[in-house]
């Protein structure tokens, strides 16, 4: 009798302690992909290896649901310890193979993407409009701040990094230009653009650091702008 209590008590054990943990683990690798297709810019051919990544998921619970089992056979014939431990630590062995392959599909993709050549491509194709959005509307961008905006981007086509939509405020000052919304926040500028024009989930979020120089720069953009054309009100949020 002592022996079925023990081994009911380890097995009600197992499953309180690691049923939330295995949950966690999978609910954020599940989520990882889809995550991914909304906020990332995933090339084409590669966009249907997050199916595989979502599917790839489901091993999570379906490990856990096999360590379960070996443990109450192990506790029900032999008790090893060992073993139990062993069981124990499969769903997780099997998320940590799931969070070092998807670590790797993402360095992967990073490598093909060249954020310096899209700046190019936009700035090459850019037929405006040129704006410095201001409150309640925007202020139509000179030729000359045109020039040099687009000769910076081109200039500047290393160093950038990641970003996300949750880098922009419309309380920054914000320009649109080159098919591209570029933002100054202090000692950064993050740009957004589309890498294709007819898929609304492919927009990519970069941003750069810059220098006490280049903010001076931009600065003196912003002045030029204002002081040389009259704000065109208008309603809604910026294209």
């Amino acid at each position: 009798m002592a022996a079925v209590l023990k081994a009911i008590v380890i097995v009600f054990g197992f499953l309180c302690i690691t049923a939330p943990l295995t949950c966690y683990v999978w609910f954020r690798e599940m989520m990882w992909p889809v995550a991914a297709y909304h906020v990332m810019d995933i090339p084409k051919d590669r966009s249907s290896q997050l199916a595989l990544f979502g599917r790839a998921s489901w091993s999570i619970p379906i490990l856990w649901l096999l360590s379960a089992l070996l443990i109450i056979v192990e506790t029900a014939m032999r008790k090893r310890w060992r073993f139990l431990l062993i069981y124990a630590a499969v769903p997780f062995i099997g998320g940590a193979i799931y969070w070092v392959a998807w670590q790797g599909y993402l360095i992967s993709i990073g490598h093909e993407i060249d954020d310096g050549t899209e700046l190019k491509r936009h700035v090459t194709q850019d037929h405006g409009p040129h704006w410095l959005f201001v409150p309640h509307g925007h202020v139509d961008l000179g030729a000359e701040e045109v020039r040099l905006i687009g000769e910076w981007l081109t200039a500047h086509h290393t160093g950038w990094k990641r970003a996300s939509v949750l880098d922009f405020s419309p309380s920054k000052t914000q320009f649109l230009m080159a098919n591209c919304v570029i933002e100054v926040d202090g000692n950064r500028v993050v740009v957004t653009y589309m890498r294709d024009e007819s898929d609304n989930d492919s927009a990519v979020y970069i941003q750069r650091s810059i220098s006490p120089g280049e903010q001076s720069f931009w600065n003196w953009i912003v002045t030029a702008a204002k002081s040389t054309n009259q704000p065109v009100q208008r309603t809604g949020w910026p294209p």
